[in-house]
């Protein structure tokens, strides 16, 4: 799994301890959605780009219907781990489900298979968009402490 590491945060780390422990990872869950935006519309923009036609029409488990733009609408970011104090998001393509909820071709195009040659999204929208949304990220838990703060001045006047 390919992951960035955001380092140089000690003045945002010590806001975020301010907070009270039960608001930090939410907060840091929600600065991680927000930074995350970017590059999931980088993904959905090179998965559109694929011609999912190029598969047959009733691949895989139970003959699904392959529906053009289905991998494109089940990129998504969810969150994999969050406790008081932390937080992890995963981006991918979401590939389970029944109907048009299930892109598990996904991978096909991915990372190629015998008969279709691969044509990465994925990951190039990663190498893409890294920087970018770490310093996206960076920005948002700023506005987001600042949000949280601002809430616990009010809540305590």
């Amino acid at each position: 799994m390919d992951e960035v590491t955001i380092h140089g945060l000690k003045e945002l780390q010590y806001a975020l301890r301010q907070l009270p422990k039960e608001l930090q990872g939410k907060v840091l869950t929600q600065a991680l959605w927000d930074g995350g935006k970017s590059m999931i519309a980088d993904a959905k923009a090179r998965a559109l780009k694929l011609n999912e036609s190029q598969l047959p029409h009733h691949v895989g488990r139970g003959k699904e219907l392959v529906q053009p733009g289905n991998i494109s609408r089940n990129i998504m970011v969810r969150r994999v781990k969050h406790t008081d104090a932390t937080a992890t998001v995963s981006i991918g393509v979401r590939a389970k489900g029944k109907g048009s909820g299930n892109a598990f071709y996904w991978r096909f195009f991915e990372f190629g298979t015998k008969f279709i040659s691969k044509k990465p999204f994925m990951r190039t929208a990663f190498e893409a968009k890294k920087l970018a949304t770490a310093d996206a990220i960076k920005l948002a838990l700023g506005k987001r402490i600042e949000a949280a703060a601002a809430k616990l001045r009010v809540k305590a006047s």
